[in-house]
């Protein structure tokens, strides 16, 4: 993987580790977070990101702990994008809990 892209991915992933973190720790509203992140984030994560992370957690490279905010965001987020009100069969208003399965 060319540095730029490396570095690139990287820097993604440490922001929404960040951010994985603000969200479990309640330091931003999680609807907001949905709002605006999330569904964002799922589609990134499962298209592009996943594979370096995984890459990236295994223990002969940085180790299980690496990005782990991240994965654990991801896993709290992931129901998010299906429960968005524009993909059919939308609602008119996010549900109670967007982030249910």
């Amino acid at each position: 993987m060319p540095d730029n892209i490396r570095d690139a991915a990287d820097q993604t992933c440490r922001e929404f580790d960040y951010l994985g973190m603000f969200d479990r720790r309640k330091l931003v509203d999680p609807r907001m977070v949905d709002l605006f992140y999330s569904v964002l984030f799922v589609l990134l994560y499962e298209d592009i990101l996943q594979v370096y992370v995984d890459d990236l957690r295994k223990p002969e490279n940085r180790g299980p702990t690496h990005f782990w905010e991240l994965v654990q965001f991801y896993e709290r987020v992931k129901n998010v994008p299906k429960n968005h009100p524009g993909i059919p069969p939308g609602k008119s208003d996010w549900p109670d809990d967007p982030r249910a399965a």
